[in-house]
């Protein structure tokens, strides 16, 4: 084995980090130190499930939240109130056209408003 960094045959095992003794178990990996350039590298790691299994763990949760937004969009959909359509709007008889304008002329608004 190598280090990946100075290619240094001199490496030995390190102490896995708290985080580490969870990931790397799941990873089944180890972790190396170089002595000659004293940097600690991962071995064993196959990085392709990792991704595979990231986006299978993005996937579901997107999905998962999807389900529930939709599901409260639905309770909220039906705990609210029914709404009445609005009644139409009541259409003022014309008033008679006073004498002397001409047929399409505005008639001015009476005085008393």
């Amino acid at each position: 084995m190598q280090c990946p960094y100075c290619q240094s045959d001199d490496i030995t095992r390190s102490r896995r980090k708290l985080w580490e003794r969870f990931v790397l178990a799941a990873l089944r990996a180890q972790v190396y130190r170089c002595r000659d350039c004293r940097k600690r590298h991962w071995v064993g790691v196959e990085w392709g499930a990792v991704i595979l299994g990231s986006l299978v763990v993005v996937v579901a949760v997107g999905i998962v939240g999807a389900v529930i937004v939709a599901h409260r969009n639905q309770k909220v959909i039906e705990a609210a109130p029914r709404v009445i359509a609005p009644r139409p709007r009541r259409i003022r008889p014309l008033q008679p056209l006073p004498p002397g304008l001409p047929p399409h002329a505005r008639v001015p608004a009476p005085a008393d408003k």
